[in-house]
């Protein structure tokens, strides 16, 4: 088992190009008056990857700011499928914890009144 591959957005992906080509997807994003470009994104060894973005105003056109990150990504096997992380549902927990709740309750409420049960099947 090689961990050769790299977890981005529940995904493993086969070769750092792939990070890249998948890193590459999010922009230019647009935010309030500014769209932020990527320039370049480095591959350093052995999951971290050096992006480099520029912000530029719609208005001016000039740039606002250049900022360089470095992002480190989790190893994975890319011959292994990950799991899909499924959301919170809160009316399955609602339903599981009713479920237990009476349950629970029915099993003490039995257990309390055992003796006049016991007492009725016996007096017939």
């Amino acid at each position: 088992m090689a961990l050769t591959g790299f977890v981005f957005h529940e995904h493993c992906l086969a070769s750092s190009n792939e990070a890249i080509l998948a890193i590459n997807t999010f922009f230019p994003s647009l935010t309030g008056q500014a769209i932020s470009s990527l320039s370049a994104v480095t591959f350093t060894a052995p999951n971290s990857f050096t992006l480099s973005t520029t912000v530029v105003a719609f208005t001016s056109g000039a740039t606002i700011a250049t900022y360089v990150k470095t992002i480190t990504l989790q190893a994975c096997d890319p011959a292994i499928p990950l799991l899909p992380i499924t959301p919170f549902d809160p009316l399955i927990a609602a339903g599981f914890w009713s479920f237990a709740m009476t349950f629970v309750f029915g099993v003490w409420l039995l257990s309390k009144n055992a003796g006049a049960i016991l007492n009725f099947i016996r007096r017939g």
